[in-house]
């Protein structure tokens, strides 16, 4: 499943920069398949290539359901649409 870092920065301001948080995903949430960065300098965005398992599916099969678990995972503000 395909993320994007500027989608989930939207529900999550504080969240780190794509890297760190491609070993976030890793270690604690699924497997990061691929990092990919589009666009221009001015208007640039990562994409994350998730490999949700079938247990995660429930919560992670959308950019809202990532940014919860995320915000939970990392103990920072979530803010809902």
């Amino acid at each position: 499943m395909k993320i994007s870092y500027n989608w989930l920065k939207w529900y999550v301001p504080e969240i780190p920069t794509p890297e760190k948080l491609a070993d976030i995903f890793t270690y604690h949430l699924c497997e990061v398949e691929s990092l990919n960065k589009f666009g221009t300098s001015g208007d640039e965005d990562w994409i994350f290539d998730l490999n949700i398992l079938p247990n995660r599916a429930h919560d992670l099969l959308s950019h809202h359901g990532v940014a919860m678990a995320l915000s939970g995972q990392l103990g920072i503000e979530y803010k809902s649409p």
